[in-house]
């Protein structure tokens, strides 16, 4: 069963303390969100048997059909040896097939099957109620403009880090 833990002290917060205190509260708050929604998603993925990792290997898998075994694992930012006995458990469990591939017999290539795209149909639902449940304290229009915040402050960190980078540059 899923309990809220109690607010803890984050180790960022040493960090965060030298920040302006609105600023400071805001990425509290953004890094408490991260880790409830972390911990609510491990919680959903073992109610289904299925392994976050695998989650995103089927999501990749729907996207990428027939894909080779190797860049999957680049895709997922694993190990191949990692993958390999990821896909035999989900091979196992009816989600997945592989093939050697007919133009290069050295490379294996990794479909779905129909099970796996019914286990994505599965997931897909349990994170639509997560969501769902979880954004229902809001209203539309605030939804709308969480997203709008939200995706700008993605923007902001995407345009900030390299001038971070080169900063730290000329410290050196």
């Amino acid at each position: 069963m899923y309990h809220a833990e109690p607010p803890r002290r984050h180790p960022m917060e040493l960090l965060l303390s030298r920040c302006e205190p609105t600023s400071a509260r805001l990425f509290r708050a953004l890094l408490d969100f991260m880790h409830e929604q972390g911990r609510a998603t491990a919680i959903l993925m073992a109610k289904t048997g299925t392994h976050h990792r695998q989650a995103m290997c089927l999501v990749f898998l729907s996207q990428h059909p027939d894909i080779k075994q190797a860049e999957l694992a680049q895709l997922l930012r694993i190990e191949p040896a990692t993958l390999s006995s990821m896909l035999q458990r989900m091979e196992r469990a009816g989600f997945v097939a592989r093939r050697r591939d007919e133009a290069d017999q050295r490379a294996v290539l990794v479909a779905l099957t129909d099970e796996g795209r019914a286990e994505i149909d599965r997931i897909g639902d349990l994170f639509s109620l997560l969501a769902s449940e979880s954004l229902s304290v809001f209203s539309p229009s605030e939804r709308e403009a969480l997203t709008e915040t939200l995706t700008r402050l993605v923007a902001a960190q995407r345009e900030t880090v390299p001038r971070v980078l080169a900063a730290l540059e000329k410290l050196k």
